[in-house]
């Protein structure tokens, strides 16, 4: 049996505050102080079975072009994982021996304690995450590192965008585009290679592996999808509208079921809340809650009018009661689990907008974009970088001369611009921008939002 997951808790990393607040409220700490209502969802099957192929190590080109079986180990690994390239040094790949999975650059626990490292929320530790080989035009890194997966897929007013481009707009979609893409060493031509491999992974897996012994209860994800098999426990037993059986599945049917599990995996990795979907786990989410500030956006409430009111109970507040160490400890790092003085100075200043007439020079304005609870507005900026990258490399100016297609232009000629990689669900859309080369590595993945 698979224990359902506990779910993670804190919030979202925040930029350029420089304050003691901003460390205050990051992180994924276990904090207790004071005593919050706690959710006991049950976690979907789905879920589950999307963990585990969040850890497959099978479904890469690496394998297809290496292994002697779908369920033979491969008698080297692949050279790309070897080592986890960090801003301060390589270190040790968790997977050396084997070949890229999810898990490769969405790093959680494995760096827990090491210096220069540690805990993370599915993100990796470097600024360009390496692709396991280099793609016919010889781009061999992404243009920016593994986003962190915790809380990507929190509820919004807005559309969901995925991506540091925003290039998916479903994390089924993300996750075929990932599976069949270069972060998997297929080359863009290999696309129906890729699928056919991974549903050859799926068709074939019998089960025998150390990962379904310790996810799956030593069940084939053949057994699994299909969902009939007596020994399969309830946590594992998908309901029958996400069932297939592979045998007769076409593998497109096969990949789409594989994304769907993954999809509902990431969907759930989400920060500590309440059954109320309130943040409980961080020092900030306490301070609120004891100090009675309101914790959330009243229903109707506009995030921008729950900020402005925020700011005003905590500017009114005269006797604030502050989270102290006595009151909890996060669980994966050293920081200290506080809310003091000197973070609710922070907090003062994050929240205060310039565009308020604030004359003291202490206005952040940082809720403008980073708007609590959940410190982050959801949608794309250009902050500049993609310009200041574009350049360096290409030289003052080259960027504000770039041609970029109108929709039109572009889908009467989209093989003149970079495609989006093809899923079963959109085949060849072409992406705005051409491809683009970066200061520091000039053999960049993709195109970047720049506009």
């Amino acid at each position: 049996m698979t224990p359902p997951r506990t779910m993670l808790h804190g919030l979202p990393v925040l930029v350029g505050i420089g304050l003691v607040f901003a460390m205050a409220i990051a992180g994924c700490g276990s904090g207790q102080a004071p005593a919050a209502p706690k959710e006991k969802d049950a976690t979907p099957p789905a879920d589950s079975i999307g963990e585990a192929l969040f850890l497959d190590t099978r479904f890469g080109q690496f394998f297809a072009a290496n292994s002697t079986g779908v369920n033979t180990p491969l008698a080297s690994g692949d050279p790309v994982i070897a080592e986890v390239q960090t801003t301060n040094g390589p270190l040790p790949g968790p997977f050396a021996g084997q070949a890229i999975n999810c898990r490769s650059c969405h790093f959680v626990t494995e760096f827990e304690g090491v210096s220069g490292a540690g805990n993370r929320t599915y993100a990796d530790f470097t600024t360009r995450s390496s692709i396991p080989r280099p793609m016919p035009n010889g781009f061999d890194h992404a243009p920016r590192n593994a986003m962190q997966i915790v809380g990507s897929f929190t509820s919004r007013s807005g559309p969901m965008f995925l991506h540091f481009d925003g290039e998916f707009a479903t994390g089924e979609d993300l996750v075929i585009g990932t599976l069949t893409g270069p972060e998997f060493g297929w080359f863009p031509s290999q696309y129906n290679e890729a699928v056919a491999h991974i549903a050859q992974v799926i068709r074939q897996d019998d089960g025998s592996s150390q990962l379904a012994a310790d996810r799956l209860n030593g069940l084939s994800y053949a057994a699994l999808f299909k969902g009939t098999d007596p020994r399969i426990p309830s946590d594992l037993l998908l309901p029958p509208s996400q069932r297939i059986d592979v045998s007769t599945a076409t593998d497109a049917e096969v990949v789409n079921e594989v994304s769907l599990c993954i999809t509902t995996y990431m969907q759930d990795l989400l920060f500590q809340r309440d059954a109320y979907k309130r943040y409980i786990g961080s020092p900030y989410d306490n301070f609120l809650r004891v100090n009675h500030l309101p914790v959330a956006p009243l229903a109707g409430q506009s995030k921008a009018a729950y900020n402005q009111e925020l700011y005003n109970q905590v500017l009114a507040l005269e006797n604030p009661i502050y989270i102290t160490l006595a009151d909890g400890a996060f669980k994966y790092h050293a920081q200290r689990f506080q809310f003091g003085a000197l973070e609710l100075q922070g907090l003062k200043i994050f929240l205060a907008s310039a565009a308020a007439g604030a004359t003291n020079g202490h206005a952040g304005n940082c809720a403008a974009c980073h708007q609590a609870p959940d410190f982050s507005d959801f949608v794309l900026h250009n902050n500049g970088v993609s310009q200041e990258e574009y350049d360096a490399a290409n030289g003052d100016g080259a960027f504000m001369n770039l041609f970029v297609p109108t929709n039109a232009q572009r889908l009467a000629n989209f093989d003149a611009y970079l495609r989006l990689r093809p899923t079963t669900r959109t085949p060849l859309n072409p992406c705005v921008m051409r491809r683009k080369r970066g200061i520091r590595n000039s053999r960049i993945l993709d195109c970047e939002m720049s506009i």
